[in-house]
């Protein structure tokens, strides 16, 4: 039988863990580099629509992802509509694409804003609410711009 001595030995360790804090930093900037250098072997080498789409929204998962972590697991709310505040960004690039050719590059920083704006605004209705009411209002919050862009 083991002492308690012997507890911490026998943990077992996770395939792949990270071992410190410097390892973990060069694995998030090789990380980030290859974000960032990906969509340039498209240009070299050409035929990487595929990946580059499945990139987009495997990014675009991790946003709504972090979205839901910060809503349920850090301020404890259940919200059944933090993903509208995504929707009205992507809508507002889009828009900004559409009709006015504004590019992608200079329109998705200002749709985070208009998304930024979004939540600002109806944040500072529902945080004051609690259980049932914010769950409720979330839902409100999910209708209300169906509403507005179906008219």
């Amino acid at each position: 039988m083991a002492g308690a001595g012997n507890i911490a030995k026998l943990q077992p360790v996770a395939a792949g863990a990270v071992s410190s804090p410097a390892s973990a930093k060069l694995l998030m900037a090789a990380l980030v580099a290859f974000a960032a250098l990906f969509p340039l072997l498209h240009l070299a080498f050409g035929g990487l629509n595929y990946w580059l789409h499945m990139l987009l929204f495997i990014y675009m998962n991790v946003a709504i992802t972090s979205s839901w972590n910060i809503m349920g697991g850090f301020a404890g709310y259940i919200s059944l509509g933090h993903n509208v505040f995504f929707a009205i960004g992507g809508y507002f690039s889009d828009i900004l694409f559409a009709y006015f050719g504004v590019s992608p590059f200079v329109s998705t920083p200002l749709a985070g804003v208009a998304a930024m704006v979004a939540g600002l605004l109806s944040g500072t209705i529902t945080v004051r609410l609690r259980g049932r009411s914010f769950v409720s209002t979330s839902i409100a919050i999910v209708v209300l711009p169906k509403i507005v862009l179906n008219n």
